[in-house]
């Protein structure tokens, strides 16, 4: 979209490429085997063989046997499947889950709904770097709790639970765990034996294989439904043709994990000297990750004073990828459930980005971002103005000096109407159209969140155009504030300039 002179990848713990070997293995799947594995002729044996073949794989990097391999199209699922097949096979006397309030969505997200529909619901309490303390999980614990589920290393934060410790407890009272184990594998050593869990969920695309395909670890006799009825694939439990190639890249991509396990002192030494160097950029700095028992690639951190969704944009459009972490969900801005779970407010959320680095991450990469950094809080960065959503009122709109650029995905639009007299570029495909921006207008750039938008435009302020604003919140607050005018006059008069 934009055209940058470097590109610095810190965001790993959202996606990784796929490794050279996994894409190697993978098309030759593609070309080789393209039987269906469920077959009993030649062809399909030998995608079958494939498919075992990989099961072991990933079941030698986790410790486990290879039938206790499941084979999803993700963690989310695995972690959705177990939390409603144990809430809905409890008995009456069992109508309880124990959980932390840092999940992932996927976990969060599941345990919110099964409490609606009657389920009991315990939040487990966190110190401010977001680990679970054994003694808080041991006062809670009684013949109630169907279920515990406690992630090994959390998302946003890098921080490792004592899973292990928190399991026996459970086992103790004869509840079953359940540990989301996707930030850890390939970052600390996972043992789903040692650490004694009953399920474990892990995702491909974060190891640098493919993404739609994952793991559900069951540790051999613990119960599990059906995910899928129709079929015999994986043993009866998931019906449906098996993307072969998909999980031939998650068995090599699981096959790299001590690969990737021995370089993690070095990604440990390269987040010290991030860490290091930013506090130079910015003295101030608060680490909100702790400082021991992490993973050894993340960071989140606090640079207060400063919206993360406008030094994100400065960032990016130098070619820098960094995540806000869940900072702003797709309810207008609202912070992350992780970070207000250890304790911040609202504005210190909002404060704060999350940086993870690979051993790709090269010693001049954090000098360049540290540079980057430093200039931001040196007040060089082109200046934005910030309009809230309460001054974009129909007097605002109407007035035909302003320009209201919406510069939201095609999938956004469909979920709400524009803002009306707006003006519809892609975000994916902007670059193409900076000739039909008005210059001479006061353009306010809008899209669902305000996190798009910062980037669109910084990169607006880049190429000359005078006097650019953004929507602070993007429309979700805007429609928050303006109800009435949403119901009234939202989608009409829009023009797509592309």
């Amino acid at each position: 979209m934009f055209r940058r002179v470097r590109q610095v990848y810190l965001d790993v713990n959202a996606t990784t490429p796929v490794a050279a070997a996994v894409q190697r293995r993978m098309a030759e799947v593609l070309d080789k085997y393209p039987g269906n594995p469920s077959a009993a002729y030649r062809l399909g044996r030998e995608a079958a063989t494939q498919i075992a073949q990989a099961r072991a794989e990933v079941a030698a990097a986790i410790n486990a046997s290879p039938q206790e391999v499941v084979f999803t199209s993700g963690a989310s699922e695995g972690n959705n499947h177990v939390l409603r097949m144990i809430a809905a096979h409890a008995p009456a006397s069992r109508r309880r889950l124990v959980t932390t309030a840092i999940e992932h969505s996927s976990v969060h997200a599941v345990a919110e709904e099964l409490a609606e529909q009657g389920l009991s619901v315990t939040w487990l309490p966190v110190d401010r770097h977001g680990r679970v303390r054994v003694e808080d999980l041991a006062a809670v614990l009684d013949d109630t709790v169907c279920l515990v589920s406690c992630m090994l290393a959390n998302n946003e934060l890098g921080t490792i639970n004592p899973v292990r410790a928190l399991a026996a407890l459970a086992h103790e009272r004869g509840i079953a765990f359940h540990a989301d184990c996707v930030q850890a594998l390939g970052k600390i050593a996972v043992d789903v034996h040692e650490l004694g869990v009953d399920y474990a969920t892990f995702s491909a695309h974060k190891v640098f294989g493919p993404k739609g395909v994952g793991v559900l670890y069951v540790r051999e006799g613990a119960p599990l439904s059906t995910f899928i009825s129709g079929g015999q694939q994986e043993n009866g439990r998931r019906a449906g043709t098996e993307s072969t190639h998909n999980i031939v890249g998650c068995g090599a991509a699981f096959a790299r994990v001590e690969e990737l396990l021995a370089k993690a002192p070095i990604v440990a030494a390269r987040r010290a000297a991030l860490l290091g160097t930013l506090r130079g950029a910015m003295p101030q700095l608060i680490e909100n990750s702790p400082s021991d028992g992490v993973v050894p690639n993340t960071l989140n951190l606090r640079f207060p004073g400063i919206r993360n969704a406008d030094l994100l944009a400065f960032l990016d459009l130098h070619g820098v990828s960094v995540s806000a972490g869940s900072a702003c969900s797709a309810q207008g801005g609202k912070p992350s459930h992780v970070l207000t779970g250890i304790g911040m407010t609202e504005a210190q959320a909002q404060e704060s980005l999350r940086l993870s680095l690979s051993s790709d991450t090269s010693d001049s990469d954090i000098a360049y971002v540290a540079d980057l950094v430093g200039r931001f809080v040196r007040g060089e960065a082109p200046a934005i103005s910030l309009v809230s959503p309460g001054q974009i009122d129909a007097a605002f709109i109407d007035d035909e000096r302003n320009f209201m650029l919406d510069v939201r995905l095609g999938v956004e639009r469909r979920f709400m109407k524009g803002m009306p007299n707006s003006h519809e570029i892609p975000f994916l495909d902007f670059g193409r159209w900076l000739d039909r921006l008005p210059r001479a207008r006061n353009i306010v750039v809008v899209c669902s969140t305000g996190v798009d938008a910062s980037i669109v435009a910084y990169a607006l302020k880049s190429r000359g155009f005078a006097n650019v604003g953004l929507l602070v919140g993007g429309l979700w607050a805007w429609r928050a504030a303006h109800g009435a005018l949403y119901r009234a006059r939202a989608g009409s008069k829009v023009t797509v300039v592309s």
